[in-house]
């Protein structure tokens, strides 16, 4: 591991040529002999120690490390005390992998100046990239007790304690580095990761938002960003971000995956379909290619079955129902299933026969201070809570409960289960509310048939619609 930044130890000579003039006085001097000039060549003056280290630092910087490695010995051939030197010989060698060379010169350079926080840090980063986690550890850690104001012994303190998997501990060292240095878009960027670690994701986010303002072009937080943007249902942004990183670093293929999962969640059905197949094209292997390639089968299906436009002029919403399905509705309540008797039923409160026959669809549109009163809410209250509420008044059991955007109204999804009479179910339960309405979706299935239904439900709710009653 390198320095995070290059710390280049200079001393800076001024050699000051002074001429002296000689007048002596008394007699004339003797008139002179013309004496025929020896033609002779001068020799090249000998570099100093200091000019030689500034000549290694300049080769090193172009790159030229073994030239850099030279010159760095011959300062210290003319002065062997030279502190600066065997640093930079030991930076030299560690740049090549010659660790243990680098070892000797760091040491070397702490027995003349055991200070220098900087030897310090460089042994640490060799000792990390040896594997020697603890000694690395101990290093950084007393180059930060040398110079508390040293950023980069934290931000190698951070990569230490990441590989050990003490999270915290690594985002406290990032933490100290970005507030002695900055404005660095890497350490940013490894706040975040240390954040997501945690599980922070909302944290993390904000710290890879810092990062790409600081470098649009850093495309791994692009792609880590919109890793948490899918993560948080932040669905639109992912795809920008995830995009932007493949724009930036087209080998990144991980990302076409993250993008499948964002385009289905936005109903965006060709693109997901693309960006699956991009994906298991370039990984055969994956171990959810399965799932990909159910969801490119149904998306597939789905685009070339018959689609049904439905529109409840009293509740104020409409939507997309696959062709295959019948609906009927009672004022604002609609139901959608494999039959038209079936759909009938619904509003005759046979439910449990109906999900025997087939999985069921059901919407509503409420008043909002209608549904408030009955579930014993504020209308102030979340969607969330209303649909907790709804799903307890059911008597259903609530998980994977997730809240966002849905057609630009908050709202509120959930996995429900229960029975209905002696019979079991699955399925889901939605809450929208839209300024003074609330819309209400389910889906009740038995549990073997959930799984299937369930896409088709997901595809009838990304559809939805708004407008004025």
């Amino acid at each position: 591991m390198s320095n995070k930044k290059r710390l280049w130890i200079v001393i800076l000579i001024v050699a000051l040529g002074i001429a002296v003039l000689v007048a002596c006085g008394g007699q004339s001097p003797d008139t002179p002999t013309p004496i025929p000039p020896t033609a002779t060549s001068a020799a090249p003056p000998t570099p100093s120690a200091s000019e030689r280290m500034e000549l290694g630092m300049g080769y090193h910087e172009q790159g030229e490390l073994a030239k850099a490695v030279a010159e760095f010995q011959q300062a210290i051939e003319l002065d062997p005390d030279f502190v600066e030197a065997h640093y930079n010989l030991g930076l030299a060698h560690a740049d090549r992998g010659e660790f243990d060379a680098a070892i000797t010169e760091y040491e070397k350079a702490l027995q003349l100046a055991p200070d220098l926080a900087e030897a310090h840090n460089g042994l640490g980063n060799v000792y990390f990239d040896t594997n020697r986690l603890d000694q690395a550890i101990a290093r950084y850690t007393e180059a930060v007790q040398l110079d508390p104001d040293f950023a980069d012994p934290y931000f190698n303190l951070g990569h230490v304690y990441l590989s050990l998997d003490r999270h915290a501990e690594a985002l406290t060292a990032y933490l100290e580095a970005d507030r002695l240095r900055p404005g660095d878009s890497e350490t940013l960027h490894n706040i975040g990761v240390a954040y997501i670690k945690q599980g922070m994701v909302a944290e993390a986010s904000a710290a890879w938002e810092q990062a790409i303002r600081i470098d649009p072009e850093f495309a791994e937080t692009r792609y880590t960003l919109g890793l948490a943007y899918n993560d948080l249902q932040r669905y639109g942004e992912a795809i920008t971000q995830l995009n932007e990183a493949l724009s930036l670093d087209p080998e990144r293929s991980m990302a076409y995956k993250h993008l499948g999962v964002a385009y289905y969640a936005t109903g965006e059905d060709d693109k997901c379909i693309a960006a699956f197949e991009t994906y298991l094209g370039l990984h055969p292997d994956d171990p959810n290619r399965d799932t990909m390639e159910a969801a490119i089968a149904e998306l597939e299906q789905a685009a070339v079955a018959t689609v049904g436009e439905y529109r409840n002029a009293e509740g104020g919403y409409g939507l997309l129902y696959p062709g295959d399905l019948y609906y009927a509705e009672e004022g604002t309540w609609s139901a959608f299933t494999s039959s038209q008797a079936a759909a009938n039923a619904v509003f005759d409160y046979a439910t449990e026969d109906v999900i025997k026959e087939s999985p069921v669809g059901m919407f509503d549109a409420i008043p909002l201070a209608e549904l408030a009163q009955d579930l014993g809410l504020d209308e102030s209250d979340s969607p969330e809570e209303f649909l907790q509420t709804l799903a307890t008044s059911l008597d259903a059991e609530t998980s994977e409960l997730g809240s966002g955007s849905i057609s630009g109204f908050p709202g509120a999804v959930a996995e429900i289960s229960g029975s209905i009479g002696e019979t079991a179910y699955r399925g889901m339960l939605v809450v929208i509310i839209v300024e003074d309405r609330v819309i209400t979706g389910s889906a009740l299935a038995l549990p073997e048939q959930w799984d299937d239904f369930s896409y088709i439900f997901g595809n009838m709710l990304t559809s939805i619609a708004f407008f004025k009653q």
